[in-house]
Formats: C-alpha cells, sequence, structure tokens
C-alpha cells in the first residue's frame, strides 16, 4: 500500500510555529526605524528653527549697536555744537563786561552824558541787535541809533529796556523806522531828552 502523506497544518488550520514571530519582529523594526526616523526629522527641524532665531538675534543686535553708534555721533555732534554756542555767548558776555567796565570809568559816576548812554547800551546789549551807528548831540540832549536786528519785534523790547537805564530815564523814542533788508530789518531809533532836563 503506497504511502500518502497529509498536511495536517492545512487540514487543522494551524499555520506553522515561527512565522508569526517573523511578522512581529519585522513589524516592530520598522517601528523602530520610523521611530528614529522621525526622531531624526525633529532634530532637524529644531537645529533650524534654533540656527533661524540665532541670525535673527544677531541681525537684530547688529542693527541696534548701528543705532547706538549714530546715537552717539549726533550726541556728539550735538555737544560740540552746544560747546561752541556756549563759547560764544561767554566770549560776548566778557567783550560786554569789559566795555561797562570801561565806559563806567569814562563816566566818572554821571548819570546823564554820552559815556552814561555808552554805558547803558552796552549793560542791555541783546544777542540779535547789531549797532551800526550811534549819534549824540547837545551832550546827549539829541541821542539816535541806527543798526540791524534779526527780529523786527526785538526792537521794543530793546527800547524798553534802554528806557529802564538811568541814562535815557524819561526820554522818548520819537522816531523808529523799520525797513527789511533781506534776513535781517534795518532800524532807526531817534530820541529826545525829557523836557527841562539838563545836560
Amino acid at each position: 500500500m503506497a504511502g500518502q502523506q497529509i498536511n495536517l497544518y492545512l487540514k487543522l488550520g494551524v499555520k506553522p510555529a515561527g512565522y508569526p514571530h517573523l511578522q512581529l519582529g519585522a513589524l516592530a523594526l520598522v517601528l523602530v526605524l520610523l521611530g528614529l526616523g522621525s526622531y531624526a526629522g525633529y532634530l532637524a527641524y529644531s537645529a533650524a528653527t534654533l540656527t533661524s532665531e540665532a541670525l535673527a538675534m544677531t541681525r537684530q543686535n547688529q542693527a541696534g549697536q548701528a543705532q547706538v553708534a549714530v546715537l552717539d555721533a549726533v550726541q556728539a555732534a550735538e555737544a560740540e555744537r552746544l560747546a561752541q554756542v556756549l563759547g560764544g555767548l561767554q566770549a560776548q558776555q566778557r567783550e560786554k563786561d569789559q566795555l561797562v567796565t570801561l565806559l563806567a570809568t569814562a563816566s566818572q559816576g554821571e548819570g546823564r552824558g554820552f559815556s552814561a548812554m555808552l554805558v547803558g547800551l552796552a549793560r542791555q546789549h541783546q544777542a540779535g541787535i547789531v549797532l551800526t551807528h550811534i549819534e549824540a548831540a547837545d551832550q546827549g540832549a539829541s541821542f539816535g541809533l541806527a543798526g540791524t536786528v534779526n527780529e523786527a519785534s526785538l526792537v521794543p523790547v530793546y527800547l524798553g529796556r534802554l528806557g529802564q537805564e538811568p541814562a535815557f530815564a524819561g526820554r522818548t523814542f520819537d522816531k523808529v523806522t523799520l525797513k527789511a533788508q533781506g534776513k535781517v530789518t534795518a532800524f532807526e531809533v531817534q530820541s529826545s531828552a525829557p523836557s527841562g532836563a539838563g545836560s
């Protein structure tokens, strides 16, 4: 009797042992590889993000340093300009003080007269006003000024301050003429002594 072979695995519906283990092992290997790939991608993305942020911070820092340098340069230039202006004002004040001292000595304590008028003019010197002509007659009874001013509105202020000087007390400024000359205004002033005042 010839022998007959029967595949009991197929008849009983049982798969050979060990086959599922191979599938599970392969699946686990695939999952590990996928996990490693995902983690590597995350690390690469994080590194790229950090690099981009570092570059942005570097650019911001450079821009901030440039702005600070510009501000430092502006402050230095402004400080130099203010120092020059202050130096000019101090020089003007020294010249004014020297002129007042000189004229006060020349007037020998007189309350009126040409020297006393010059002392008053020197004391009331005002930036923006340049006197080009001073005229006095009859021992100061008749007095005139001419000059230029940066702003016409300074003239009445200047004359009001002159009126507070002893040499100009009681005087009236009979004639004031203003005429525009380019960026400045030319002015002329005529003053007479108060009536009844001695020479």
